[in-house]
């Protein structure tokens, strides 16, 4: 049986999201929500502005830890922020 999941981000990390082929990524204090992730899992996509409301949803694909920068903030700052990802 699959889970339901509110994520709540920025219009502009949902994009960044889908250009960085479907993952989303959790930071290490959200760990105990990525373990409780399962796949089959479907997310639900919640802005908060500028007109808060999901914007749409996805499954969980897999889950896998991220060790090098992949967000266009991790490369500027040239650390791993969000190292537990998923593709949705």
């Amino acid at each position: 049986m699959s889970d339901y999941w509110l994520v709540v981000g920025s219009p502009h990390n949902w994009r960044t999201a889908f250009e960085q082929k479907n993952i989303w990524g959790l930071k290490q204090t959200q760990r105990y929500l990525w373990e409780s992730l399962n796949e089959k899992d479907t997310l639900f996509f919640y802005v908060t502005s500028p007109v808060s409301g999901i914007i749409g949803h996805g499954t969980v694909r897999i889950k896998f830890h991220q060790d090098q920068p992949l967000w266009p903030q991790e490369i500027k700052e040239n650390k791993v922020i969000w190292p537990l990802p998923l593709r949705i």
